[in-house]
């Protein structure tokens, strides 16, 4: 053998040897099975969590979710309700997340599958801490995998990487883990409104009874008419599925200003929502706050045949009966204000605009 080929095959051996040393850093713990469970007991332990912190990039905790009388609550947001139902499948995810194959232990490595720490600035994972359970679990879930529920993960106090699968959101910004839901009062209950706008002469939308097709306006301006009998209709679906995209404390929101504009809604069972528009530059705002008008209520009572068995379950005098949707719709505005007391909510731009709707967009 040539002192040549010898060169050829040292430098051969030594290449062969450099990427095997490669290889076992990319798969230092080996190829694990499609049923092996990320975290093999956390199933059980989702009862445990009382906290979950979602952090980005700097260590920073940019969400944390807490377990708060058996409610959970955004923290950054003054312990407003969270959305359980969105916390509750991420949880599950982590719980029920298979790996699908070992990755990199090598930190030089980690920015490729994006495990890398989030303590360095230029990180693009987001790690996940659930709190509360025997052990904490702390999981670095960096970049998506070639699958729309696959994630490349890292346990934040081991080396190994992983794919795995789970629908594993992971939203760093708190008014995305806010309940949505502010207020949904159907259509069909809505009688009246009184709306005013900053300076602007108030005027009022109402039904005479359930049995009208379209809203009439008292106290339009001299010389207007409606553009068509329909025109102020869209107050109906007002209350419906307002959902708010961030809340503030309402001193944060009223402190230095005066509402924009206002709007009184009654429904034909009594219910009486006072509603105040806000507009900080940025974004709309509202105030809500419920009450029960009985004298209202009366006035637009369904009749009720002497006799006729009501739909309340043992409930069969039309006195009773009566007595009983008062105190239905009574009981409804407590539970609106307890949820509605002390909030501002932000709003739409759309929904802004039907709650507090100028006049001349509808009259000519």
């Amino acid at each position: 053998m040539t002192s040549r080929n010898v060169v050829v095959l040292t430098v051969a051996a030594v290449i062969a040897l450099g990427a095997g040393l490669w290889l076992a850093g990319q798969r230092s713990a080996g190829p694990a099975l499609s049923s092996d469970l990320l975290y093999p007991d956390l199933q059980r332990e989702l009862d445990d969590i009382t906290e979950v912190r979602l952090l980005a990039p700097g260590a920073a905790a940019n969400v944390t979710l807490k377990s708060v009388d058996g409610s959970w609550r955004v923290a950054e947001r003054a312990d407003y309700r969270a959305d359980a139902t969105k916390l509750r499948r991420l949880l599950l995810a982590m719980a029920d997340a298979k790996v699908f194959e070992a990755k990199t232990a090598n930190p030089e490595h980690y920015a490729t599958l994006g495990v890398q720490d989030i303590s360095t600035g230029d990180a693009d994972a987001r790690q996940v801490e659930l709190l509360g359970s025997s052990q904490p679990y702390r999981l670095i879930i960096g970049k998506r995998g070639n699958s729309r529920d696959s994630y490349f993960v890292r346990r934040a106090d081991e080396a190994q990487s992983w794919l795995v699968d789970g629908a594993l959101d992971t939203d760093a910004a708190p008014e995305q883990w806010l309940h949505r839901e502010v207020l949904n009062i159907s259509a069909d209950r809505i009688q009246s409104a009184q709306v005013s706008i900053g300076q602007a002469r108030a005027y009022t939308v109402a039904k005479e009874s359930r049995a009208d097709e379209n809203f009439t306006v008292t106290g339009l301006p001299r010389g207007k008419q409606l553009k068509s009998p329909n025109a102020a209709d869209a107050f109906a679906t007002a209350l419906s599925a307002i959902n708010l995209t961030d809340v503030a404390r309402t001193e944060q929101i009223t402190a230095d200003a005066k509402p924009a504009a206002s709007s009184v809604f009654k429904t034909f069972d009594g219910l009486v929502v006072d509603a105040k528009g806000y507009s900080d530059g940025e974004g709309y705002w509202l105030t809500l706050t419920a009450a029960f008008d009985a004298e209202h209520a009366e006035r637009f009572k369904l009749p009720v045949l002497d006799g006729t068995a009501s739909p309340d379950a043992g409930v069969e005098d039309g006195a009773d009966k009566t007595s009983s949707t008062t105190n239905k719709i009574e009981q409804e505005s407590q539970q609106l204000n307890e949820h509605l007391a002390g909030w501002a909510f932000q709003v739409p731009a759309f929904k802004y605009e039907v709650l507090f709707k100028p006049v001349e967009e509808f009259t000519e």
